[in-house]
């Protein structure tokens, strides 16, 4: 595993955990990261793939009742960033209707367990 997996996947971790709450700076650094990754991605799939995992890692994180409140809305006021670059990255019906899938997921979710 090359150094740049790795601490991706540690700052991955640590917001999917919340293990510094008290860093919500953390999560803009991931989706930096993140959004680097993506485009040094060889396929608009990597892309796509790369921009999905980040969504979920968020979606996942505002949707855990145990993360403190405060880290969940943080993770919720980013995820417009994945989900933004999937949309410039949608082409086709099926990609867009992927798009309107995430967000209503996000708006049924967020409403939910925040």
């Amino acid at each position: 595993m090359n150094t740049v997996t790795h601490n991706l996947g540690t700052l991955e971790n640590s917001v999917r955990h919340a293990t510094d709450p008290d860093q919500p700076g953390n999560i803009s650094r991931y989706l930096t990261k993140m959004e680097a990754c993506a485009e040094q991605a060889q396929t608009l799939s990597d892309q796509r793939s790369i921009y999905l995992r980040a969504y979920k890692t968020l979606l996942e994180t505002v949707c855990d009742s145990l993360i403190d409140r405060h880290w969940r809305v943080n993770c919720l006021n980013q995820i417009y960033r994945p989900i933004f670059a999937m949309k410039r990255l949608a082409s086709t019906p099926t990609d867009k209707a992927q798009i309107r899938t995430l967000r209503a997921e996000l708006a049924r979710l967020s409403h939910y367990f925040l």
